[in-house]
């Protein structure tokens, strides 16, 4: 087909995020990345400033899903302008795989289509349409931008839910931008399982949640890679627990977890003091170092035990 072919056919298809991507990838969205897109643009386009969360296990297309949704909301607003904002915990390695990945996509425009064009290292823009990368690090500065068009912060629940509500959050206000968080779980206190958990009480169809298996069922090659790994690591494991069940573990990042801490409660009847029978304190020690370090083990040191 032409090009300028291309250009009229995208413009006729792009009623639908779904064909849209097709037409412009040669690529469909899987069904369940489909169906949070298509949620978000709706969203987008009737002002509705809806929060959505979307929580897909590792390798399940999140990324490409967020880059197909800001090149399709780009295309259709190249004349009329309007930006999209992208956040992530990092700038290198998230936000520039993630602009990389959304000028892949960009790259299948035909002519006819705006001027793309990238600008200050973190700008990427379509005619008069654009998207701004901004760090959610603790110590960016992002005070300022405006998202009008879509408000979106990935891997979310590494992001500090103190920066994003004074940050970011109010760049989403004079238009009533809806806004998306991507991720995975972790603990139930960070932000994205937050949201998620307001999400599934207020506004449930604003949640999309794809653990392994729904890839898994189409795709043998990743339910053979995810199985492995499962019985490398075991079915408890906090990675497989997290990252491809999507199950929140609250012990995570812990050097204990439940079962663990548990056990150092014990059973036995709790001194009151240290004068108590058999008193004296005890001793507690933390090997920092490691064996062979040179650094000294920090020891927590008590009166010594009587000697009967």
């Amino acid at each position: 087909m032409p090009r300028r072919g291309r250009f009229e056919a995208l413009q006729f298809v792009s009623a639908d995020v779904g064909a849209f991507s097709l037409a412009l990838t040669g690529r469909a969205l899987r069904p369940y990345q489909l169906a949070a897109a298509r949620a978000i643009v709706r969203s987008v386009l009737a002002r509705q400033g809806r929060t959505f969360t979307v929580m897909m296990a590792r390798q399940m297309g999140k990324n490409e899903l967020s880059a197909q949704l800001e090149a399709y909301l780009l295309f259709l607003h190249q004349r009329a302008g309007g930006t999209i904002v992208k956040a992530a915990p990092t700038f290198k390695p998230q936000l520039v795989t993630s602009k990389l990945r959304l000028e892949r996509v960009l790259a299948h425009l035909p002519a006819g289509s705006g001027r793309r064009q990238a600008r200050f290292g973190y700008i990427v823009q379509l005619g008069e349409a654009a998207i701004h990368f901004l760090s959610a690090e603790e110590s960016s500065n992002v005070v300022g931008a405006t998202a009008d068009l879509l408000l979106e912060i990935d891997e979310a629940q590494d992001v500090s839910e103190d920066k994003f509500a004074k940050d970011f959050r109010p760049m989403a206000s004079t238009a009533n931008t809806t806004t998306v968080l991507y991720g995975t779980a972790w603990s139930s206190d960070t932000m994205l399982a937050r949201q998620r958990a307001a999400n599934l009480r207020d506004d449930p169809s604003a949640h999309f949640e794809f653990p392994w298996t729904v890839l898994a069922a189409l795709s043998p090659d990743y339910q053979a890679f995810v199985g492995a790994e499962i019985r490398r690591l075991g079915e408890d494991h906090p990675i497989v627990r997290t990252q491809y069940r999507l199950e929140t573990v609250d012990a995570a990042g812990r050097l204990f977890g439940p079962d663990q801490l548990a056990l150092l409660q014990g059973t036995h009847p709790r001194l009151a003091s240290p004068e108590d029978e058999d008193g004296g304190l005890f001793v507690a020690g933390v090997d920092i170092a490691g064996e062979g370090e040179e650094l000294p083990d920090v020891v927590a040191r008590g009166r010594q035990p009587r000697k009967d």
